[in-house]
């Protein structure tokens, strides 16, 4: 029997349908699914739509984008290839063998999850805001959580071994002691540790640690856990610790070389820091650049001139060209002159 009018229709609109792109709230994607930079691919979203996967423009080139996972307001907490921007051609591709690539415009792999052969069925993105790579049983073969970028959330556990990263900038927990570490370890130079400070070695007896892992607690705690310890062990209390309320905690290293906690609220895209490891931003190693020297102009750290002599006489009132032509022979100025900013306190050279 030829079909009718009528089911040609509902055939067409069914088709019509299954082009359209639909948010995916919690259900798992099988191997092919691919996201796209473009306004034709859905985010991969968690249960709840309290966390997505999607590609955003890059903040530091919005001609590329970056795939990340994202909580509700536009907080990002992880992303692929640790921030890797691609054209507007790239994707992020499940593949037919279960490897997660993040794929550039050109063909070009800029990076995987590694776990082509391992029996990967779907993704899924969690509640929790991690991305799992599932086998058929349902068993988590790989985890954004156990891969982190510069952030940790709650119900996350950040094990000893793993690092986050931001820029030239590192932090670890140290195995043995529990400490916290912050290093500059930038290409070509020697890796130097800035911080280096744990929790109060009462709670341990100056024990060796086995396992040390931290987590940020929902009460806003920064805790320490081991095999070796009879109960968590705080690192940090948030200034808001005990507020309750619909959002996220979460700690981060941030691009400037600290390590703070945060907190964010459902919808608001706007995180409140609320605690910081260094205490003094002047501290942290490079944060000024190669022999910059970093002060302070009342409200916050600024960068200045490494020149001790050129800060006193801008102290005084001196120009920096005054300085410049001074010091060069025959009063001449070599070059452009660096913007400086107002008067600030010395602090020191960086080198």
């Amino acid at each position: 029997m030829r079909p009718s009018w009528e089911d040609l229709g509902v055939l067409c609109r069914g088709f019509l349908l299954l082009l359209l792109p639909f948010p995916s709230h919690g259900k798992d994607m099988p191997l092919g699914s691919t996201l796209t930079p473009g306004g034709n691919s859905a985010a991969w979203a968690s249960p709840n739509s309290t966390f997505s996967l999607a590609f955003a423009p890059s903040p530091t080139s919005p001609s590329l984008f970056v795939a990340s996972v994202t909580y509700a307001g536009g907080i990002s907490i992880w992303s692929a290839g640790a921030g890797a921007p691609v054209d507007s051609g790239g994707s992020l591709l499940l593949s037919s063998t279960g490897d997660l690539q993040l794929v550039n415009g050109s063909g070009a792999v800029l990076w995987s999850s590694g776990t082509a052969g391992r029996g990967i069925s779907a993704a899924a993105l969690q509640e929790s805001g991690s991305l799992v790579l599932k086998n058929s049983t349902g068993g988590a073969v790989w985890q954004s959580f156990d891969h982190p970028t510069d952030t940790v959330v709650m119900s996350q556990n950040f094990a000893s071994g793993v690092n986050l990263t931001s820029g030239s900038y590192v932090f670890a927990v140290d195995r043995a002691t529990g400490n916290l570490t912050l290093r500059w370890a930038n290409a070509g130079s020697a890796t130097v540790t800035y911080f280096n400070k744990g929790y109060n070695s009462t709670f341990t007896a100056n024990r060796m640690l086995s396992s040390p892992t931290l987590t940020m607690q929902t009460n806003g705690i920064v805790s320490l856990t081991d095999g070796t310890l009879n109960a968590p062990v705080v690192v940090a209390y948030s200034s808001n610790y005990g507020e309750s309320g619909n959002m996220l905690r979460f700690v981060r290293l941030d691009s400037d070389g600290n390590f703070r906690a945060y907190n964010a609220g459902r919808g608001s895209g706007t995180a409140t820091e609320q605690w910081s490891a260094v205490a003094d931003q002047c501290e942290v190693f490079g944060y000024c650049g190669n022999m910059g020297v970093c002060g302070y102009n009342g409200t916050s750290p600024v960068c200045g001139c490494p020149s001790h002599q050129q800060t006193e006489q801008r102290q005084q009132g001196a120009t920096v060209s005054d300085a410049v032509a001074e010091e060069a022979p025959g009063g001449g100025v070599g070059g452009a002159d660096p913007p400086i900013p107002g008067p600030v306190e010395d602090r020191g050279c960086f080198e």
